[in-house]
C-alpha cells in the first residue's frame, strides 16, 4: 500500500502557482485599493494643507504688516530712547552738579551750625553781661538821680552865690546905692548943728552929698568920719562946706556901722537954709 501512487499528485504545482497568482492578484488589488485610498487621503490632506497654507500666507502678510508697524514703532521708540538717554545724561550731569552743591551746602551748614553754637555761647555770655550792666545801670541811674538832686541843690547854691558875687562885685565897684535923705528947706540958726539923717552902713562906701544953700556958712558932718570932737572939727574941712548961693557936691567916706549925718551953721549971726540929698553908695 505504501508504494502505490496517490491520485492527483501531479497537478499540485499548478494549483500552487494559481494560488500564488491569486494571492499576488489579491495583494495587488489590496495594494491598489490601499493606494487609491491613500491617494484620496493625500488629496484631502493636500487640500487641507493648501487651505492652511493660504491661511498661513494671509497670517504671514498680516504679520508682515504688523512687523512693519512694529518696526516703525521700534524706530520711534528708539528715537525716544535716544532722547530719553540724552535727557538722562543731562539729568545725570545736573544730578552730579546738584550732589556737589548739596555736599558744599552740607559743609556750609556744618560750618554755620558751629558758628551758631559759637554765637549762642557768645549770646549767653552777652546776656549775662547785659544783666550785669543793667544792674550797674540801675545803680548808676540811682546815683545819677541822687547826683541830679545834689546838682539841683548845688545849682541853687551857685545861683545864690552868683547873686551874692554880683552883689559883692557891685559893692566892690560901689555901684549899689540908696537915698538916705532928700529934703528941702532945711534951716539952721547961727552956730547951730542938727541931725538930718541916720542909717546903718552894711559896707564901706561913701556918702554923696548934693544940694544948695543960701549962705556959704553951712556944713555937713558925719560922725563915722568925726566920731569925737564933732563940733570942734566942724567947718574946718572945705570938703564939707557949702558954696555960697550955689550947688554943692561932695563925697564923704563912710565905714560899716551907724552913720549919723548933721547939718550945721558956723556963722555967728545969720540963719542958713539948704536943700540936701544924701545918697549912700556901697
Amino acid at each position: 500500500m505504501s508504494g502505490a501512487p496517490r491520485p492527483g499528485r501531479k497537478n499540485t504545482p499548478l494549483v500552487a502557482s494559481v494560488v500564488v497568482l491569486v494571492l499576488v492578484a489579491a495583494g495587488l488589488g489590496l495594494a491598489l485599493f490601499q493606494s487609491s485610498s491613500n491617494a484620496a487621503d493625500l488629496s484631502s490632506q493636500l487640500s487641507a494643507t493648501r487651505s492652511q497654507l493660504s491661511t498661513a500666507e494671509r497670517s504671514v502678510s498680516a504679520l508682515g504688516t504688523n512687523v512693519s508697524s512694529l518696526q516703525s514703532l521700534l524706530t520711534s521708540d528708539n528715537a525716544k530712547i535716544a532722547s530719553d538717554q540724552s535727557e538722562a545724561a543731562s539729568l545725570q550731569t545736573s544730578l552730579t552738579a546738584d550732589s556737589a552743591k548739596i555736599a558744599n551746602l552740607t559743609s556750609v551748614l556744618a560750618s554755620s551750625a558751629a558758628q551758631v553754637a559759637t554765637l549762642q555761647t557768645a549770646a549767653t555770655t552777652d546776656m549775662a553781661t547785659i544783666t550785669n550792666l543793667n544792674a550797674q545801670l540801675s545803680v548808676l541811674q540811682s546815683q545819677t538821680s541822687s547826683l541830679q538832686s545834689q546838682l539841683g541843690t548845688l545849682q541853687s547854691q551857685i545861683s545864690a552865690l552868683q547873686s551874692q558875687v554880683g552883689t559883692l562885685q557891685g559893692i566892690a565897684a560901689l555901684t549899689s546905692s540908696s537915698v538916705e535923705l532928700s529934703k528941702s528947706g532945711v534951716t539952721e540958726s547961727a552956730g547951730g548943728l542938727k541931725q538930718i539923717s541916720q542909717f546903718t552902713a552894711q559896707y564901706a562906701g561913701y556918702l554923696l552929698v548934693t544940694g544948695n544953700a543960701t549962705t556959704q556958712n553951712g556944713y555937713i558932718a558925719v560922725d563915722t568920719v568925726y566920731p569925737s570932737q564933732l563940733q570942734s572939727q566942724a567947718g574946718q574941712s572945705v570938703n564939707y562946706v557949702w558954696g555960697a548961693n550955689g550947688n554943692y557936691v561932695t563925697i564923704i567916706p563912710v565905714i560899716p556901722g551907724t552913720v549919723v549925718a548933721y547939718f550945721g551953721n558956723y556963722d555967728t549971726s545969720g540963719t542958713d537954709k539948704a536943700t540936701i540929698t544924701l545918697a549912700y553908695y556901697y
